[in-house]
């Protein structure tokens, strides 16, 4: 008779427990999406949570009517994956088909019994479907495993989770109870402290007593001054460590002051009122003796840390642990090639005009001199002008004279000599007048000389290539015949300064860089006296992608950091920082000037270069030939001297043989 009356209150007991997860379900769960059903392990399973689970199935469809997965031994819904999937490993690993299809799922009831891990690990091993952020019931049969199973949870970052467990003062009530993170006195800066009662559920009612929300996991908009943890390392301009040593780092913390991530933390950590906690700088990105992540993926995927940034990008996407905060830049790989040099301000004459022009200039210039020459000569009348116009070389002086805008020795003096020449003297001005207008502006810019504006022009330049081994891979992405030319001549740099650098410097280098750093090198570490850059990216992108923050996978902080970086994009505060970061930047390389505004700018000599260099050339082409004038002078008084001396020679022995005869 006992036992018959112990069935039957266990049986009533199942009947409670299912009736109350049946009231969670029909008006806290959401309406759409899939409900899991998780049983413990074999361990633990026993027939009751078999006869609760049909009963709850049974009910379930009849009244909540959406999709149901039960999950439990022997029904491991998709094969665990290993933890790091890039590289060749992604077309070597097959996953089920079915383990593509599940929808995403919503909502969870977890039957524990102590441990939850091997449920959880079987529920996450079917990564599309699993979500961190559903609304979790977890039923216990005794109280006294509440805070053990919330810590796991916790550890997990499933923090929307009520536990259902029996009523310790009240027949035929449980207890609803949950945990509200940085809400005191439930949490100490997002660490468990106490599991807190929110409602109860009397099972012969069929509803909550309080019918207060269950399921919050909302942070609130004020931590107290919690720390964030946060996992970065030195990488400009994105994280910076400070000018001031004593600011930097002491012996048991490190401190970033500066850089476009930092400067956007610390204005998410502003509005959260939390303090920021930056954790050691990790080592390498992957760690193979145990396969896992390491470097800033894993840290926040080891919960040391809450937060990674630095340069990260949707590229850790192949890792399935983590969370993406919005996109708040454009982060795009790009050719940094070294900028156009200026022009040299002696070569200002020559690129008036082309050689083809100036030929053509020098000829109608002989031309003009062989008409003059011509007309003087023509009829004996025109005598007067014979004078300066009768030689080709008195001709071409006139000319050049009238080309060059001075006067003239002589002026013409018959009438034809002189039309030809006032036609002579209107096409000078002509050409003086361009000459002059182009000289000038040629003087005061000279302009830059031809500047490498894609890949095709990088290849038939001959320079050498340098690049960083995180930018390495990018050249596979290219063309097999632009990579069969690059890979050969292709150098790694330790670190990107040193590539850039070599690019500034040295002028016949290129390397690969990501679009936010060139920009930042060229307002500081690369940039000349005058401030322009000296590098110059080319348009073609080897890569675009966008700059995000990554968080462990299901982090209660992805809502709050989603909006507030949405606020400052919107706002304009990531340019803000920006721009305010490169104007700092100029300002350390004193290279702000002011822009005339005008136009007017001062002759000087360094203007004058070409003329001072012209007139260097016109004296030393007078001195070379006023040497070989001399010369010429004296080889032609010696000649006539020695001719002079062989004719008296030459007549004294005539002398001396005629008076022979004579004799």
């Amino acid at each position: 008779m006992a036992n018959c009356v112990l069935a039957h209150n266990t049986m009533r007991q199942q009947g409670h427990v299912v009736t109350c997860i049946t009231t969670v379900a029909q008006n806290f769960f959401a309406q759409e999406g899939t409900t899991v059903v998780s049983l413990p392990n074999e361990e633990h399973l026993t027939y009751s949570h078999r006869q609760d689970t049909d009963l709850l199935l049974e009910q379930f469809h009849g009244s909540v009517g959406k999709p149901i997965v039960v999950s439990g031994p022997g029904q491991e819904m998709c094969p665990r994956l290993p933890k790091i999937i890039s590289g060749p490993l992604i077309s070597a690993v097959r996953t089920p088909r079915q383990c593509n299809d599940f929808d995403k799922q919503d909502s969870y009831i977890l039957w524990a019994s102590g441990q939850v891990r091997e449920q959880l690990e079987r529920l996450k091993s079917c990564y599309n479907a699993w979500n961190a952020r559903g609304q979790f019931l977890v039923v216990l049969e005794t109280p006294g495993d509440l805070l053990q199973i919330l810590e796991e949870l916790r550890q997990w970052k499933i923090l929307n989770v009520v536990v259902l467990t029996p009523s310790d003062s009240e027949q035929h009530t449980f207890d609803l109870y949950s945990w509200f993170p940085y809400r005191k006195p439930s949490s100490d800066c997002g660490k468990l402290r106490q599991a807190v009662l929110v409602d109860k559920c009397v099972a012969n009612r069929e509803y909550l007593l309080r019918n207060a929300a269950l399921f919050s996991s909302e942070v609130p908009t004020d931590l107290g001054g919690c720390p964030i943890s946060v996992s970065t390392f030195p990488l400009d301009p994105f994280v910076m460590l400070g000018s001031d040593k004593e600011e930097e780092m002491d012996e048991t913390e490190v401190r970033y002051t500066e850089g476009l991530d930092i400067r956007l933390l610390h204005f998410m950590a502003k509005c959260l009122n939390a303090s920021v906690k930056f954790v050691p700088p990790p080592i390498g990105v992957r760690n193979d003796a145990n396969n896992t992540w390491g470097g800033v993926a894993g840290d926040v995927i080891g919960r040391r840390a809450d937060i990674g940034m630095g340069a990260t990008s949707y590229i850790y996407s192949i890792v399935r642990d983590l969370d993406f905060t919005v996109p708040y830049d454009v982060l795009e790989v790009v050719w940094a090639v070294p900028r156009a040099k200026a022009r040299p301000r002696w070569g200002s004459i020559t690129r008036v005009f082309h050689l083809p022009m100036w030929l053509l200039l020098m000829g109608v210039m002989v031309v003009a001199a062989g008409a003059m020459l011509c007309l003087s000569k023509y009829k004996a009348k025109y005598q007067q002008g014979r004078s300066e116009y009768t030689t080709l070389s008195g001709c071409l002086s006139s000319a050049w004279a009238a080309m060059l805008g001075v006067g003239v020795p002589v002026q013409p003096r018959s009438g034809p000599l002189r039309i030809i020449f006032i036609a002579w003297v209107i096409h000078s001005l002509a050409v003086s007048t361009v000459f002059q207008a182009f000289m000038t502006s040629f003087l005061v810019d000279p302009g830059l000389e031809k500047q490498i504006m894609n890949v095709e022009d990088l290849l038939t330049s001959g320079f050498h290539y340098g690049v960083h081994k995180i930018f390495f891979g990018y050249l596979f992405f290219l063309q097999i015949k632009q990579r069969d030319v690059m890979l050969p001549n292709t150098d790694i740099c330790v670190k990107v300064e040193e590539c850039a650098q070599k690019v500034a410097d040295e002028g016949n280098y290129a390397t690969i860089l990501n679009s936010i750093t060139a920009e930042y090198l060229n307002t500081y570490k690369t940039s000349d006296n005058n401030g322009v850059g000296k590098l110059y990216m080319l348009e073609e992108k080897l890569s675009t992608n966008f700059q995000v923050f990554i968080l462990p996978r299901g982090s209660e902080f992805l809502g709050t950091f989603n909006r507030l970086v949405t606020v400052a994009n919107e706002a304009g505060l990531v340019t803000h920082f920006w721009k305010e970061m490169l104007t700092t930047n100029k300002i350390k390389a004193r290279s702000i000037t002011e822009p005339v505004g005008d136009g007017y700018e001062v002759y000087t000599i360094i203007h004058l270069q070409s003329a001072f260099y012209l007139l260097l050339l016109g004296y030393c082409t007078a001195f070379c030939v006023f040497f070989a004038e001399i010369i010429h002078q004296k080889w032609r008084t010696r000649r006539r001297r020695q001719n002079k001396i062989r004719f008296l020679e030459r007549r004294v022995r005539r002398c001396l043989r005629r008076r022979r005869v004579a004799w």
